[in-house]
């Protein structure tokens, strides 16, 4: 340290010299423990040590570029995962419904008499008995959210579908923009009408074009004709 030069003055006393020589050390050990202490302190600093651990972070990546570009691949692979998972509980759960009286409609399940606290969904035959006895409802409407797998090209893609009663849509208020909605005999077991009504997202997809209702698309490797 610079401070070490100045430890021996020159004086013709020798004690004086001694008491000088030890005054000036003191001041020199007391800036080396006070500029050792600042350092210390700073160096400990959270953006500091943030920096420190980016750096050290850094290093170790570029010394194991497999191990890197597997934890980036993984790491993204996570993110779409959960963003996919959350797009699909906003839509399903969150988002507004597409029909007037959102809060008027309601939904019907059968009690377990075993275990009160559970609840499951009405078999077709049930609703159809529940449907004509109905005196506490304006309507009575059945539908059952299922994954089906449309046709594009030589390509299938995996999408969301409903299984409706015919009268789903008049039940929830929501005109057809195009074409008309299920009739009762479509509905009826055993019919086995190939018929589906597009949303408008899927026809915006397609192109919005003029002649989609009566169109042929592919559900479940079947051909479904499109009336609405």
């Amino acid at each position: 340290m610079t401070c070490a030069r100045g430890y021996v003055s020159r004086v013709e006393s020798p004690a004086s010299g001694l008491l000088q020589s030890e005054d000036s050390a003191l001041r020199c050990n007391f800036r080396a423990e006070l500029r050792v202490l600042t350092v210390a302190q700073h160096a400990l600093t959270p953006m500091n040590t943030l920096f420190q651990d980016l750096k050290f972070s850094l290093r170790l990546l570029t010394k194991t570029p497999g191990f890197t570009i597997a934890a980036v691949l993984v790491l993204a692979l996570g993110i779409g995962v959960n963003t996919a998972i959350f797009s699909m509980v906003h839509e399903l759960v969150f988002s507004p419904r597409p029909w007037p009286a959102e809060k008027q409609v309601v939904q019907l399940y059968t009690q377990d008499e075993i275990n009160p606290k559970k609840f499951r969904m009405f078999s077709y035959p049930a609703y159809k008995d529940i449907q004509p006895g109905n005196t506490s409802f304006a309507d009575i409407m059945a539908h059952n959210l299922t994954m089906v797998g449309v046709g594009e090209g030589e390509n299938a893609r995996r999408t969301f579908g409903a299984i409706v009663s015919s009268n789903y849509f008049s039940t929830l208020q929501v005109p057809l923009l195009r074409g008309r909605g299920f009739l009762a005999e479509e509905e009826r077991p055993g019919a086995a009408v190939p018929v589906v009504i597009a949303s408008y997202n899927y026809w915006k997809r397609a192109g919005l074009p003029a002649d989609f209702v009566g169109s042929t698309v592919r559900i479940n490797e079947r051909p479904f004709t499109v009336v609405g």
